[in-house]
């Protein structure tokens, strides 16, 4: 069986949101202040105008972040790059929280990656792994293993 990747669903829509346009978290921030364990719905990362992104994970949702890891300093490597980096660090983890594979999985997972406007202002340089289900789940989905 090949290699299944990582979706590229626009949760890159902060790959592609222009500078000042925030999209807050618990209404306290940017989706730059999602950290793992958050719980969310993936409509409301592209939903205009900006939403609370983070709920709490008792409540209805689709997504949640399981893993993140920082990229090296340097000049802004570019999506492709990025997209890659997220394919190398976030599949492993998926099994390691699902408690299955990603190719055996009917769960999904989407990389949440820095914009040029954010790397390079901001200094974002993180890569968030985030798991969508295709119904909503209220709790975690650490360990779900489907």
């Amino acid at each position: 069986m090949g290699r299944r990747r990582l979706a590229s669903l626009a949760f890159a829509v902060v790959v592609a949101a222009p500078t000042g346009t925030l999209l807050t978290a618990c209404g306290s921030g940017s989706v730059l202040d999602l950290e793992v364990g958050d719980c969310l719905r993936a409509a409301d990362l592209s939903a205009a105008p900006p939403v609370d992104v983070a709920i709490d994970c008792s409540e209805p949702h689709d997504a949640e972040v399981f893993a993140s890891t920082e990229m090296p300093d340097g000049p802004y490597p570019g999506i492709e790059a990025l997209r890659a980096a997220a394919d190398d660090y976030c599949l492993p983890r998926f099994e390691e929280f699902v408690g299955v594979s990603y190719l055996d999985s009917e769960l999904d997972a989407y990389p949440l990656l820095p914009s040029e406007d954010t790397w390079n202002s901001d200094g974002d340089r993180e890569i968030l792994c985030v798991l969508v289900a295709p119904e909503d789940v209220t709790g975690t989905l650490r360990g779900a293993a489907r």
